[in-house]
């Protein structure tokens, strides 16, 4: 079995940069080459911030794909797809591998493509629907995408969510609440995910839980860091309430969560979040924002917050452990992942899905 794999690997950038969808298109390649497909890589172009660099990076990247349908005629082709700004991009691939005569699969990352479709003029709509009707075979992070082509075009789809390793799953540690209470945010520390606001949640929820601190887990931009430090500043923590780790080990994050009481994430933009499932899969509660698929993932309302203001992530901490309810609510979103959202589970319906698909 062959697979031509189109997608960002996250090669050649810096580790702050390497964000969810670099980490789930890894986890897709580990996949396909635990199943043992032959798997040829074609690193996605990257934009960054020149036309010039950027046309030519394309050029290359589009000749490399080209020869390599051209060198392996039985191998499908796995286009990961980020539509909006890149949809021309995208349907000159879907349509060269159409054209080719090879089967193509496209899969719809992030969690805005509805969203886009919605906003955008009838060319573009245009553009998205010929994407999907030219592919073999679609794979939709979000069961909302599955349901969108079937109404739109009357065809079945492939639910693939990101998923975790069976490895994260372990004995959950009972939650303590009356002395130190643990909030992580762990990731690409970046401006869309409002992490400063995780900072000042902290602080807020500091004035009823004096034992709260926060854990930063993650490669920070800069410049980014700049502003977090001016937040911790504006909010009054303590040099002890905060911890930055930096990029770290599986290993070491698992450890982190498990010992963590929430996960704070207030992210202004998603699809389907790894860390999020990741740290549910460790039993840290999430209190996180309603974008993206975060609220299908998590699969319980009330920890869901309908905007990106601190005092309500710090409000709804608050009350969960008022109530007494942390470690139900623990057991309940480690349930949640054990019975969706495993590696044990996704793995062997996408390779038979990908099977499917070879002349």
């Amino acid at each position: 079995m062959e697979v031509i794999f189109y997608a960002p690997l996250g090669r050649g950038i810096e580790k702050y940069k390497v964000g969810g969808a670099e980490m789930g298109c890894r986890r897709t390649l580990g996949i396909y080459e635990d199943a043992g497909f032959k798997v040829y890589c074609v690193e996605k172009a990257v934009n960054l911030g020149s036309r010039w660099r950027y046309a030519l990076s394309f050029a290359r990247t589009y000749a490399s794909l080209v020869a390599k349908m051209l060198a392996h005629p039985r191998a499908v082709v796995h286009i990961v797809g980020f539509y909006d700004k890149i949809i021309d991009i995208e349907l000159l691939l879907v349509r060269t591998a159409h054209a080719l005569g090879r089967k193509v699969v496209y899969e719809i990352r992030n969690g805005s493509m509805i969203e886009v479709y919605d906003k955008r003029d009838d060319a573009y709509r245009h553009k998205q629907l010929e994407i999907f009707r030219l592919a073999d075979g679609v794979l939709c992070q979000g069961e909302c995408f599955v349901d969108f082509i079937k109404e739109k075009l009357g065809r079945d789809t492939f639910y693939y969510p990101n998923f975790i390793d069976d490895e994260f799953i372990r004995t959950l540690k009972p939650r303590n609440i009356d002395g130190e209470i643990r909030l992580v945010y762990f990731g690409r520390v970046a401006p869309s995910k409002n992490v400063d606001q995780v900072i000042r949640a902290t602080a807020l929820l500091r004035r009823s839980y004096p034992g709260a601190r926060l854990d930063i887990i993650g490669g920070v931009d800069p410049e980014y860091k700049t502003l977090l430090d001016r937040a911790v500043e504006e909010s009054g923590l303590p040099a002890d309430a905060i911890r930055y780790h930096g990029p770290q080990s599986l290993e070491y994050i698992v450890g982190v969560l498990h010992a963590a009481h929430f996960f704070v994430f207030p992210t202004a933009y998603e699809g389907h979040s790894n860390a999020l499932t990741e740290a549910m899969a460790c039993g840290a509660v999430p209190v996180a924002s309603d974008v993206g698929f975060n609220a299908s993932i998590i699969g319980d309302k009330s920890l869901v917050i309908d905007s990106l203001d601190a005092k309500d992530y710090a409000g709804r901490m608050a009350e969960i452990l008022q109530s007494g309810q942390i470690n139900t609510l623990s057991a309940s979103v480690q349930n949640r992942i054990i019975s969706h959202y495993t590696r044990s589970l996704v793995a062997p319906r996408l390779t038979a899905y990908i099977r499917s698909m070879q002349k």
